[in-house]
């Protein structure tokens, strides 16, 4: 609602900032690195490195459809946060390795996916991105909520 308001759009940066940190303070008290072999740790620390260079590309190329600097400036952090939590929900499905932590990662790459597209629509003027963000956040609310809901028998999440 109200998707492509200028004004509503920091409200939405807000929410998305208090999601992001939210999540990641939740997954960072369960995350064990000693759990995940050498070789992953160092492929996803890899793939980290790619993303970062994913996250300057897609900066450049909304940057000139900002009108104001101090959004392009939010957009920084936010996409260090998504980072940040998108790298620890790997490493946190990999350290217990079970289906309700699929499902917790599966949920989470699906609601950054979901921000990254909702960014892109609203600076390309792609309202088809919008579906996809959409599409991709409902995908990842249902994978969230079903990962907290499934009986476990370890202590994860």
């Amino acid at each position: 609602m109200f998707h492509s308001k200028e004004n509503y759009t920091y409200y939405y940066v807000f929410a998305r900032y208090l999601r992001h940190v939210l999540l990641t303070f939740l997954i960072w008290k369960y995350v064990n690195f000693k759990r995940v072999d050498r070789f992953s740790f160092i492929i996803i620390t890899i793939v980290l490195i790619i993303n970062i260079g994913g996250v300057a590309l897609i900066l450049d190329l909304i940057k000139p459809t900002i009108y104001n600097p101090v959004r392009f400036y939010l957009y920084i952090p936010e996409s260090l946060i998504m980072l940040a939590l998108g790298y620890l929900a790997i490493i946190y499905g990999l350290g217990f390795n079970t289906k309700k932590s699929l499902f917790f990662v599966g949920g989470i790459i699906a609601i950054v996916f979901s921000d990254i597209f909702y960014v892109l629509g609203f600076h390309l003027n792609l309202n088809i991105l919008f579906y996809f963000s959409r599409l991709l956040y409902l995908f990842g609310l249902v994978y969230f909520i079903s990962s907290l809901l499934k009986p476990h028998k370890s202590k994860i999440i």
